[in-house]
């Protein structure tokens, strides 16, 4: 029997005056491997946020290894882990809010975020300041 580790019964999460999660819903077994398909702006990423502890949802919650992420994110987040497309840069931030993004899939949170990411730059000899990458780790040029 493949009993269900993640439950998210009816999550909701909007911006603005987009759903980008309207109503989903989704189990997954214990021994389960699964993906999520869809089109641009589908809420792929968004419901992968949620689910990852990184967001919380508008309203639903997440059950994971049986702990509620709302009430137990810590717990959740020593169970599970990800793995991206690409190295998962996001162009629109700077390296240091690269790193706190996923300092806070792990245990960091509030100041220790950010303190941590700039502490790590200066560990490998990197600056803060350097440029913005795209996914594929390349420079981009601001218009």
């Amino acid at each position: 029997m493949n009993e269900d580790f993640l439950v998210a019964p009816n999550l909701h999460e909007g911006f603005d005056s987009a759903q980008a999660v309207d109503s989903g819903s989704v189990s997954i077994g214990r021994q389960d491997i699964f993906g999520l398909l869809g089109p641009n702006t589908a809420g792929k990423t968004t419901t992968l946020r949620i689910l990852s502890t990184v967001q919380r949802p508008d309203s639903g919650d997440v059950t994971i290894g049986g702990h509620s992420l709302l009430r137990d994110s810590h717990r959740v987040r020593q169970l599970i882990g990800s793995c991206h497309q690409d190295i998962g840069l996001y162009s629109e931030s700077s390296l240091i809010d690269n790193l706190a993004f996923f300092g806070k899939t792990g245990d960091l949170r509030g100041a220790e975020v950010k303190t941590t990411a700039s502490e790590s730059t200066t560990a490998v000899g990197l600056s803060p300041s350097i440029p913005r990458l795209d996914s594929r780790g390349r420079s981009v040029t601001r218009t």
